[in-house]
C-alpha cells in the first residue's frame, strides 16, 4: 500500500513488483476506488525488458535497454467503469552490428548506437453513443483489424474533428511525412512505370485521378461464374470479366447535421479480368472505374445539400449504386467488353470531359495498337 486519499471517496494506491525480476514481467501501480471497488487507473512499467514486441532489422543488430510504460485510466458511465485513456511509451537503443563497418568508414558521423523514444495516447469519447457504420459491404471473413486498414482517409471527419494544437515542429513533421512518406495500404499502379508487381497489397483500391489500377494474379473466372452466352449471342466475354466496385459512404453526426464522406472503391479480390490483350484490359478496367467515380461525384453533390435525414442519405446512396451498376452495364454492353474501339473512344471522351483523365492516351491504345 502506497497511499490512501481521504473522503468522500477513498482512493487506494497499491504498488506491485514481480517475483521474477529478470525483465520478462511488469511492475506497476493500481488506483482503486473503495466505494465501488473498481480500478480507477493502472500503470505498468518494464525497464530493461527481455520480452517485447520489437525485432532488429539486421541479423547482427541488437535492441538494447528496451523499456515499456503502459497506462490506462477509467471513468464511470452508468455506474460501470469504462476506459477513458490508454497511453503507451517505449524506448530502446538500436545497436548496429559488425555488418555496418563499411558504412562507418564512409560516414565520419556514423555511430553504432541510436536512441529512440516513442509515446502516444488514445482518448475514448462519447460512451454509450452508437457510431453510424460506413455503408460498405465487407468480405464476411475479414477481421475488424483488416476492415479498419481498408477504410479510406476520411478528410471530412478530420477537418471538423476537435484536435490538439500542433507545435511548429509537429507541423514540419507532417509536411515531411506528406512529401516523403508512403502509405503502404493504398498502393496503386502508376501507368508510367511498367513491370511493377504487387499492385494489390491491400484488399481495396480507392479512385484517384493521378493513379491507375491493374488486376494481377486473379483466380480463374470459372471459380466465380459458369460459362454464359453474351447478350448478342456470341461466346461471352462476360465469363472472362467481373468487376466489383462499391461507393463507400461514411456518415457522422455533427451539431449542424450529418457530415458525409464518400470514396469509390475497387474490390481487387472479388474482381477478375482474363481478356487476352492486357493493355486493352487495363483500359477497360480503368474506364469502368472512372465511370463509377462519376456516379460518386453526383452522389456526393446530392449529399452536400443541408438538412438531410439519415434515411434520405441512405436512399441517395442506394440510388447512386443502382445508377452506377446501370451505367457500367451499358458501358460493357456498348463496347462489347472493350472490343469496339470506336465505342471505347466515345466513353473515354465522357470520362475525359468529366474527370480530366484520358485513359486512351495513358495506356496508348489506338486503332490496331498492340
Amino acid at each position: 500500500m502506497v497511499s490512501i486519499t481521504g473522503a468522500p471517496d477513498e482512493l487506494y494506491q497499491v504498488r506491485f513488483t514481480p517475483k521474477d525480476t529478470g525483465g520478462a514481467w511488469f511492475s506497476g501501480d493500481l488506483w482503486l476506488g473503495s466505494a465501488a471497488g473498481t480500478v480507477r487507473s493502472m500503470e505498468l512499467n518494464c525497464v530493461h525488458c527481455t520480452r517485447h514486441p520489437f525485432l532488429p532489422m539486421g541479423t547482427e543488430d541488437e535492441l538494447r535497454n528496451v523499456a515499456l510504460h503502459y497506462r490506462e485510466t477509467f471513468s464511470t458511465w452508468n455506474a460501470r467503469p469504462v476506459i477513458n485513456t490508454v497511453a503507451l511509451e517505449y524506448s530502446y537503443t538500436y545497436h548496429t552490428g559488425p555488418g555496418s563497418a563499411r558504412l562507418a568508414e564512409r560516414d565520419p558521423g556514423f555511430r553504432n548506437d541510436w536512441h529512440f523514444r516513442t509515446k502516444g495516447i488514445l482518448h475514448l469519447f462519447a460512451p454509450g453513443e452508437s457510431f453510424i457504420l460506413p455503408l460498405f459491404r465487407y468480405d464476411a471473413g475479414q477481421t475488424d483489424y483488416r476492415k479498419v486498414l481498408s477504410m479510406p482517409y476520411d478528410s471530412a471527419f478530420w477537418a471538423a474533428a476537435p484536435s490538439l494544437v500542433r507545435t511548429e515542429q509537429q507541423r514540419q513533421d507532417e509536411t515531411l511525412f506528406a512529401a516523403e512518406g508512403l502509405l503502404l495500404g493504398n498502393r496503386q499502379l502508376d501507368p508510367t512505370v511498367r513491370n511493377r508487381g504487387g499492385f494489390f497489397e491491400s484488399n481495396y483500391a480507392f479512385w484517384s485521378a493521378g493513379k491507375r489500377i491493374r488486376l494481377k494474379n486473379m483466380l480463374d473466372s470459372a471459380a466465380y461464374a459458369p460459362l454464359q452466352a453474351h447478350a448478342d449471342g456470341a461466346t461471352a466475354t462476360a465469363n472472362q470479366l467481373h468487376l466489383e466496385v462499391q461507393l463507400y459512404l461514411n456518415v457522422d453526426r455533427t451539431p449542424e447535421g450529418y457530415c458525409t464522406f464518400s470514396a469509390t472503391v475497387f474490390d481487387g479480390f472479388r474482381s477478375y479480368c482474363h481478356l487476352a490483350d492486357k493493355r486493352k484490359a487495363d483500359l477497360l478496367l480503368n474506364l469502368f472505374f472512372d465511370l463509377c467515380e462519376i456516379e460518386r461525384k453526383r452522389m456526393q453533390a446530392a449529399l452536400d445539400v443541408p438538412g438531410l435525414t439519415l434515411d434520405r442519405i441512405r436512399a441517395i446512396h442506394a440510388d447512386a449504386e443502382h445508377a452506377m451498376d446501370q451505367r457500367t452495364g451499358t458501358f460493357l454492353k456498348e463496347t462489347h467488353y472493350g472490343a469496339d474501339h470506336e465505342a471505347m473512344k466515345r466513353w473515354n471522351d465522357r470520362v475525359r470531359q468529366q474527370l480530366g483523365v484520358d485513359n486512351l492516351n495513358i495506356f496508348r491504345v489506338a486503332d490496331g495498337a498492340e
